[in-house]
Formats: C-alpha cells, sequence, structure tokens
C-alpha cells in the first residue's frame, strides 16, 4: 500500500497511474516527435504535482483515506 502525505499527493498518483502508453496518431499535421514531446511534457507536469503539490496548491490537505487491501 502506498502512503501519502496529502490528499493533493493521493489524487495526482492517481492521474499518473491511469496515464495512458504514448501512441502516436500517425497522420497528424504535427509529427511524432512532437506528439511525444508534448505527451512527455503532460507525463512531467503529473509527475511533478504528485512529488511538489504544494507548487499547484495553496493549501495541502491532509490524506485521511481509508487503508484498502
Amino acid at each position: 500500500m502506498t502512503s501519502y502525505m496529502n490528499l493533493e499527493q493521493r489524487i495526482a498518483a492517481g492521474y499518473l497511474d491511469q496515464f495512458p502508453a504514448f501512441v502516436p496518431m500517425e497522420n497528424a499535421i504535427v509529427s511524432v516527435g512532437e506528439q511525444r514531446a508534448f505527451y512527455e511534457l503532460m507525463k512531467s507536469l503529473y509527475q511533478l504535482l504528485r512529488d511538489e503539490p504544494d507548487l499547484f496548491a495553496p493549501v495541502l490537505h491532509e490524506d485521511d483515506a481509508f487503508p484498502s487491501i
């Protein structure tokens, strides 16, 4: 079971857990490299939110979720 320091961190971790694998759109207006760069940017933003939630939220909330088995 993963332990989180605050609720915001738990929420960001949930988004990361559901973040899909990169699948480029072959016939897009932008190149596959540009698509990957945007994908990596979005993924890194979620990782930053998980690692440093105080950069995004002015007040952090206690993670008082019940442990799940």
